[in-house]
């Protein structure tokens, strides 16, 4: 759901595009206690993907 603005953008332009999330479940207790390593997790997965060529256009 998060991504449809990002779709309806890039579709438009012929841009591709990713979505990553960070998640962090509540179903074993409602607290917010792994949102920080939910979204740590996340963001350091998109930096190893910048950093190793990920998003290269360049054929594999």
């Amino acid at each position: 759901m998060e991504g449809i603005g990002v779709y309806a953008a890039a579709a438009k332009e012929k841009v591709d595009w990713i979505v990553v999330k960070s998640i962090c479940d509540w179903g074993m207790g409602e607290n917010d206690d792994w949102h920080a390593a939910a979204s740590r997790n996340a963001a350091e997965f998109v930096r190893d993907v910048l950093l190793n060529g990920g998003l290269d256009s360049r054929p594999v």
